[in-house]
C-alpha cells in the first residue's frame, strides 16, 4: 500500500471508530437494563472459564473448654463452564464510495454495525433469563435456572420459581422466598431484593407496584413496603418479552449476590481491510468479540413464568 492510500485509509477509519463507537456506547434511559446492572462481568484469559457451587461452612458449633475446633465438610457441588464464542460482522465499503466521497452512505453503514455490536451482546446474554424456565437449557445442577427442585445437600430442595402471573401479592411471595434461601449447607444466604427484572409489557404495572407511596390498588394509608423498606429497582428490558422469543409475563427479582455471569475475552475491536488486498477492490470496515454468559448458582434468583392466574 503506498502511503497516501494508508494515510486515507488510516484517517477513514479514525472517524469510522468515532462512528462505531458513538452507537456501540450509546446512552440507555435509566430504567432500561444495562449489562452490568444485571449481569456480574469478569474479565477472562482462557478459552473457557469454570465456576464451582460449593458446600461451604454451616452454621458455627459450641466448642468446649479444650476441645478441638470441629472441622466443616467444604465439598465441592456442581461446576459451571463458559465457553466463549466469537461474534464478529463487517460492512463493505467499495473504492467507488471513496472515489465519490458518499461518506454519508458510509457513515450509515457503520452506524448499523455498531449498533448491531450492541445488539447482539445484549440479545445473547439476556437468553440466560428467556430460557430461565426451560428444560433444554439445565445448568451444572440439571435444572433450569428458575426451578421448583433445585437439588440441596440439606435434605430439601430450592424452590426458586413461582407460576402466577405478576401481582403485588406475587411481589411479595417473591422477595419471602428469596430472603428465605438457604445454602447447600443450610444456612441462610442473607440475600436482599435489589432488582426488578421485566419485560416492556410489565414495565408500568412493575413501577407502580413498587414505587407508590401507599399501598397499590388499595383505599387504605399503609406505607408500601416495597418503596419504603425495599428500595427495589426496577429494570426492563425487550430482550426479555415475547417479540424477541421470550415472554410478556416472565419477571425475575434478584439480590446483589446472584451468580448470573457474563465473562469478557476479548472485548469490541474493531479493524479495517483495506481494499488494495481485495480482488474487489472493497475495503471492509471489521468488529469481532468474544465472550460468554451464563450462571453458576441458582441463589439470588427467583423467578415467576407467569402462566397461571390473571392480573
Amino acid at each position: 500500500m503506498d502511503i497516501s492510500n494508508q494515510l486515507m485509509t488510516e484517517t477513514i477509519e479514525e472517524g469510522l471508530n468515532e462512528v462505531f463507537f458513538d452507537e456501540f456506547n450509546m446512552e440507555v434511559p435509566p430504567d432500561y437494563a444495562k449489562l452490568e446492572d444485571i449481569f456480574k462481568i469478569e474479565k477472562s484469559k482462557k478459552r473457557a472459564e469454570y465456576d464451582l457451587d460449593m458446600k461451604g461452612t454451616g452454621r458455627f458449633l459450641s466448642k468446649g473448654e479444650s476441645e478441638d475446633i470441629y472441622e466443616d465438610n467444604i465439598k465441592e457441588k456442581y461446576k459451571t463452564t463458559y465457553v466463549h464464542t466469537t461474534y464478529a460482522d463487517s460492512v463493505p465499503i467499495t473504492k467507488e464510495y471513496l472515489e465519490d466521497e458518499l461518506y454519508n452512505i458510509i457513515k450509515d453503514m457503520v452506524e448499523d454495525l455498531g449498533n448491531s455490536a450492541r445488539e447482539t451482546q445484549y440479545f445473547n446474554s439476556f437468553s440466560v433469563f428467556r430460557n430461565a424456565f426451560s428444560s433444554s437449557y439445565l445448568g451444572a445442577d440439571g435444572k433450569s435456572l428458575c426451578a421448583d427442585d433445585h437439588p440441596r445437600d440439606y435434605g430439601t430442595v430450592l424452590d426458586n420459581k413461582f407460576t402466577d402471573k405478576f401481582t403485588t401479592t406475587v411481589l411479595d411471595q417473591m422477595i419471602v422466598k428469596l430472603i428465605e434461601q438457604a445454602s447447600h449447607a443450610g444456612k441462610v444466604v442473607s440475600n436482599i431484593p435489589a432488582v426488578l427484572l421485566v419485560p416492556p409489557a410489565r414495565y408500568t404495572s412493575a413501577v407502580q407496584i413498587t414505587e407508590a407511596k401507599l399501598v397499590p390498588g388499595s383505599n387504605n394509608n399503609d406505607p408500601n413496603v416495597f418503596s419504603s423498606k425495599y428500595g427495589i429497582m426496577v429494570k426492563q428490558s425487550p430482550y426479555l418479552g415475547a417479540s424477541q422469543g421470550g415472554s410478556d409475563d416472565a419477571v425475575f427479582l434478584l439480590s446483589k449476590k446472584h451468580k448470573v455471569k457474563r465473562f469478557v475475552r476479548v472485548p469490541i475491536e474493531t479493524w479495517m481491510t483495506p481494499w488494495d488486498k481485495s480482488r474487489k477492490t472493497v475495503t471492509y470496515y471489521n468488529a469481532r468479540f468474544r465472550e460468554s454468559a451464563g450462571w453458576s448458582s441458582p441463589l439470588g434468583v427467583v423467578g415467576t413464568d407467569g402462566t397461571t392466574g390473571s392480573y
